[in-house]
């Protein structure tokens, strides 16, 4: 552990020496990694509630992120063509704007009648037979998060600047009534990576963002529990283990072959998202886990997450690793080197909208592991962003 800790730090210099900014992806994914490891060693050494995490576990992160890192760094310099474009509130973002604020507030009036009567713990399972305007609604919320990114800085009318921020609120309305923390993760990186963007950055802000972010996240966890966790006497502490530390331990028992998350099919697990396609299509069946058909470990905890590492391991053993460094570190050292150096507002807001993807890497995988809402987001944000030109038919007599 010491040494995959000062390792690591010795990169972080690396990374900081050539890039100066604490927000390039390179130095992100080390700094995590290098905390979460660091947080999960003093928790274990405090409570003896699981065990340390064994050399493969250090050797086989530390090969990723070394990848990872000198293929973001590589991309940076590179200044990729493209001219930046200017942000314009116009009637195409009025327009979009007004469509999303009425899909998502009929989905949202749908998700409080569904949840007043089966619960918020039952949510999830209700939402299988959606009505139409609520499987639209899960279309026009990638574009809201994606107005609300185009339109942060700019300065806008009274009655745009009431639409603009009411139908944000539907949309944290939305991610509470769906009991979803991964989106108020999203959020809150997205929030704090536009700040700093735009100068706006405090401690003030931070502070602020970060009491109503804690709210919302307890209040969840506090709805979708059914109000009997607030007599657990260890509820933070296991709340805290549960979903930030679970998942390093039991992306260890992979690493060591104490468990077997094996699939029937080729890529069964890091490639999920195309065989969802192909499924739909009628092409092949969904993939089936072999010898564990739940997926779920204890650690001692029950976690069926395993970092955004377990199944490229599981599916292509050490060149898995070095495969997904390679790609997430180009994906990621493009985006940022869009933005530093052709000020892209593409590449700006689609980073800001996945950056949580690298902050919370030693959770899961979301950026390919959901690829079909990141391809939505690609092109709400082209539609977005693009100027569209319009030709009249000219006839000749």
């Amino acid at each position: 552990m010491l040494l995959f800790c000062l390792s690591a730090c010795l990169l972080l210099f690396v990374i900081f020496k050539i890039s100066h900014d604490l927000f390039h992806p390179a130095f992100i994914s080390v700094f995590i990694w290098l905390l979460v490891v660091m947080i999960y060693n003093f928790v274990i050494f405090r409570t003896h509630l699981w065990h340390g995490l064994s050399g493969l576990f250090y050797i086989y992160v530390f090969i990723y992120l070394l990848c990872f890192s000198i293929f973001a760094l590589s991309v940076t310099g590179n200044k990729f063509s493209g001219k930046p474009l200017k942000i314009n509130l116009g009637i195409k973002f009025v327009f979009l704007q007004i469509c999303c604020f009425i899909l998502i507030g009929l989905s949202d009036l749908y998700l409080l009648k569904t949840v007043r009567q089966v619960g918020m713990s039952a949510i999830r399972d209700e939402l299988v037979a959606l009505p139409i305007y609520a499987k639209l609604a899960s279309y026009a919320t990638p574009l809201e998060l994606i107005l609300f990114c185009y339109g942060f800085s700019v300065k806008k009318s009274k009655v745009l600047s009431i639409q603009y921020y009411l139908c944000f609120l539907l949309v944290i309305l939305q991610i509470f009534l769906m009991a979803s923390k991964g989106g108020y993760f999203q959020i809150l990186i997205c929030l704090v990576f536009l700040l700093y963007e735009h100068k706006k950055l405090t401690k003030k802000t931070v502070f602020f963002i970060g009491v109503v972010f804690l709210v919302l996240i307890f209040s969840l966890q506090f709805a979708r529990g059914g109000g009997n966790d607030k007599m657990e006497r260890n509820f933070l502490g296991n709340f805290l283990y549960t979903y930030f530390l679970s998942p390093l331990p039991a992306l260890d028992l992979i690493f060591t072959g104490e468990i077997d998350l094996s699939w029937n099919m080729f890529g069964g697990g890091s490639l999920s998202f195309i065989y969802r396609f192909l499924t739909k299509l009628g092409i092949t069946p969904a993939p089936q886990m072999l010898y564990r058909t739940n997926g779920w470990v204890a650690v001692p905890y029950l976690t069926n997450v395993f970092t955004i590492l377990g199944n490229y391991y599981m599916d292509f053993g050490i060149l898995g690793l070095i495969a997904l460094g390679v790609v997430y570190g180009t994906v990621f050292g493009v985006l940022y080197s869009k933005i530093r150096f052709n000020n892209s507002i593409y590449s700006r807001i689609f980073y800001a909208l996945w950056l949580y993807c690298l902050v919370f890497q030693f959770f899961g995988d979301w950026f390919f592991g959901f690829f079909s809402v990141t391809l939505q987001s690609a092109f709400w944000l082209f539609v977005v962003t693009h100027r569209f030109k319009s030709y009249s038919l000219r006839y000749r007599r």
